[in-house]
């Protein structure tokens, strides 16, 4: 991720300008510009000082695609932005939400890969951002969790495998996450997605 500031000199500001924006590789809107030095005293040559620091643009790229994609479905939205971990999330609340959230959360996920492309497209500063929708993931998060405890409390029981259904690459994350504080038993993906599954094994079961 790019973040960090830079500074540039010319006789005035355009000047200087022009030659921090081709260093960074970068066209205007993408900077914030401060005035750091602007030295006119007499018998000296004008030099100006700038500070060039990348703008953010991933939530406003993110929200003109999610505001285009409400406006498609004919349905009124409200955006809410947190951080987690330096990472925004942004949060989707209004009437008839399932229809973007899709069947076992597909279309989230789908929107969830366009938005974190468009969001980083044209910003100098890249990363991570959520989109998530009436608090689906939370939810969903929670639900995995629980799920994930009542399968490893059965293959602990039974010293066998547990397979899972096929879930998507965030969800087994949450599992893993999990699971990974549970010393009882080893957890690991398999197969090719759509079909990838998670198999929890007791650890147990190696010490036969």
């Amino acid at each position: 991720m790019i973040n960090e500031y830079i500074e540039e000199v010319g006789k005035d500001i355009e000047e200087a300008t022009k030659r921090a924006l081709e260093i960074m590789n970068a066209v205007r809107d993408q900077v914030l510009i401060e005035i750091i030095d602007d030295k006119k005293e007499e018998n000296e040559d004008p030099e100006v000082r700038i500070r060039v620091t990348p703008v953010d643009l991933r939530k406003r790229n993110a929200e003109e695609f999610i505001n285009k994609i409400i406006e498609s479905f004919k349905i009124k939205a409200e955006i809410v932005w947190e951080e987690k971990d330096d990472i925004p999330i942004m949060r989707l609340y209004g009437d008839e939400m399932g229809i973007i959230i899709g069947n076992k959360g597909k279309t989230l996920e789908a929107l969830q890969i366009l938005m974190s492309i468009i969001a980083n497209k044209n910003s100098l500063v890249k990363g991570k951002i959520i989109l998530d929708i009436e608090d689906y993931r939370k939810r969903k998060g929670k639900a995995l969790e629980q799920l994930s405890e009542t399968m490893a409390e059965r293959a602990v029981e039974t010293g066998e495998d547990v397979i899972l259904e096929p879930m998507t690459a965030s969800e087994r994350k949450v599992i893993h996450n999990f699971l990974s504080k549970n010393n009882e038993v080893i957890t690991m993906s398999t197969g090719e997605e759509p079909e990838r599954r998670i198999v929890i094994t007791p650890v147990r079961k190696y010490d036969k």
